[in-house]
């Protein structure tokens, strides 16, 4: 994905202290697994 796949569509608009997001993802291995796959590779998300 590039970096203009992720620019703000209207840059002009503030960001507020109140904006986030919540995101919640299964991953189907082993805890050990999980953790390395989340420590390792967070990078490549």
């Amino acid at each position: 994905m590039s970096n203009t796949a992720l620019a703000d569509p209207n840059p002009e608009r503030p960001t507020l202290a109140s904006d986030q997001a919540t995101v919640t993802i299964t991953v189907a291995v082993e805890p050990k697994e999980a953790v390395r796959l989340f420590t390792e590779e967070i990078e490549s998300w």
